[in-house]
């Protein structure tokens, strides 16, 4: 119960890139095949092209998380689930802390970051052997997936300045949550634990009036 964290693996083609993901969970979410994914993304340097030149430079850059983010899933022995590399699954941007995104100054020395968090359906047969991934561009040759469209990166998918805004690294869980429900936080439940105890004891005294009453 509660929520996985995705290990990250090797970073893939997108190392250079001057964003990483540095958190990402996964936990159940109203069904059992619903999740709420989070994301922590921090750009750790300067995207110089971003702040612009002349009358349209800035003093900041700023990267929103991107509405849609893809995934794959497979199954144990490699082999894709009820989608194809044209049609991974899609998670659904529902908010973002801070909700403009990343924010970088143009004199900023350190790493920003911001978080995120998905909205996930899952398919019916999917099992804890299976394994969740970002869709896993890859330029190579003969490479299943190569759609740009599909990869995660930070700003709008109409972006021209494609290679410098890609998460850098390649993430997937390792055991899925399968067939499990939210927690309900215990603290939640004392309120209805007391409201029960407090009729409970209403119900005990009013049925040993009526009880004195009948036997007058």
């Amino acid at each position: 119960m509660g929520s996985v964290t995705l290990a990250a693996s090797p970073p893939g083609p997108s190392s250079g890139s001057n964003f990483t993901l540095t958190k990402f969970t996964a936990t159940p979410s109203g069904t059992s095949t619903s999740y709420q994914l989070t994301m922590t993304v921090t750009q750790t340097s300067a995207d110089g092209s971003d702040f612009g030149t002349g009358s349209n430079a800035s003093q900041q850059e700023v990267h929103a998380f991107p509405h849609t983010i893809y995934l794959v899933l497979r199954a144990a022995n490699g082999n894709v689930i009820d989608q194809t590399a044209n049609h991974p699954l899609q998670a659904t941007l529902v908010s973002s802390t801070p909700a403009t995104g990343i924010t970088y100054d143009q004199d900023e020395k350190g790493s920003v970051a911001a978080t995120a968090t998905y909205s996930l359906t899952m398919p019916q047969n999917v099992t804890s052997s299976d394994t969740l991934e970002i869709y896993p561009y890859n330029v190579g040759p003969g490479s299943s997936f190569s759609n740009s469209q599909y990869v995660f990166r930070m700003g709008p998918s109409n972006d021209q300045s494609f290679a410098d805004d890609i998460v850098s690294g390649v993430t997937t869980v390792g055991t899925l949550p399968v067939g499990q429900l939210p927690e309900v936080p215990y603290a939640a439940g004392l309120p209805v634990l007391g409201l029960a105890v407090v009729l409970a004891s209403w119900w005990r005294h009013e049925r040993s009036a009526h009880q004195s009453k009948r036997s007058c």
